[in-house]
């Protein structure tokens, strides 16, 4: 009977890609980020056989300004900079590259930059540990991605290579990740083979699409603007913390511009 059970889960499942109806996954994101909470709370992921869409559901989804403060002879208010689209990450399978938003130096003005990316290479350890969430049986791996190493769980039963943000590539959907160093977690809540929400699995729409090197340029420029003014605030000519966003040391634009910058004088 418990094969039997397996076997028609396995056909519903197969059913459900063949067609092409889009799933849903939810998990619970938990960070301990330099920029603090934006990116935890609840987060979906819908997909279909080849594509999926990752968003944050509790990312603030306008603009708004917090408390003022002063620092030196600076007036501060602080800003948190809203998206209804949720930073969303967008992948295709058979284009082998992903699309996404970051919040990097976004303000006031400048809209949010939309990236592509080629799929990152994760080399994945599969181990022999296993074990049931909600009920579907889940394998151990190890990987490292974003300068963090991770340990997931993912189902073979759900045969595609999904997962929370940017992991992926294992032959099952990951239902659990988190990083080694406590700084990253996402952990399952629930699964819809065929979720009746209005979605479009496409890529981000609102923000400004930039090359990789267009953002480098952007951000040159703005350190050489800010040094022209004679501030002398060593904040603007590093790059952001280790641990800024999910992926570590993720934005070295400006410390690589000035190694290079250092060696033709």
């Amino acid at each position: 009977m418990k094969r039997l059970i397996f076997l028609l889960f396995l056909l519903s499942v197969s059913i459900v890609f063949g067609q092409n109806r889009v799933s849903k996954v939810t998990y619970q994101c938990t960070t301990h980020l330099y920029n603090g909470n934006v990116l935890a709370g609840k987060t979906v992921l819908y997909f279909s056989d080849t594509t999926s869409l990752y968003m944050h559901k509790d990312y603030p989804k306008y603009d708004s300004y917090g408390g003022e403060s002063i620092t030196g002879n600076a007036h501060i208010i602080s800003f948190a900079k809203g998206d209804i689209e949720g930073l969303p990450v967008y992948f295709d399978l058979k284009k082998r590259m992903l699309i996404y938003k970051t919040e990097y130096i976004s303000n006031p003005i400048v809209p949010f930059f939309i990236l592509e990316e080629p799929l990152p290479a994760i080399n994945w350890q599969i181990h022999k540990e296993r074990k049931l969430i909600a009920g579907l049986q889940a394998v151990f791996a190890t990987g490292e991605f974003g300068n963090r190493m991770y340990e997931v769980w993912f189902c073979p039963d759900i045969p595609v290579s999904f997962g929370p943000y940017k992991l992926w590539g294992l032959p099952g959907l990951i239902l659990d990740a988190k990083s080694l160093d406590g700084k990253v977690a996402f952990q399952f809540v629930s699964w819809d083979e065929a979720t009746d929400d209005a979605i479009l699995i496409a890529p981000p729409k609102l923000g400004k699409k930039v090359t990789q090197e267009q953002l480098r340029k952007y951000i040159i420029k703005k350190l050489l603007r800010v040094e022209s003014r004679g501030n002398g605030n060593g904040d603007t000519n590093v790059d952001p913390p280790a641990d800024y966003t999910i992926e570590k040391r993720k934005f070295t634009y400006i410390s690589e511009y000035n190694r290079l910058r250092g060696a033709r004088w």
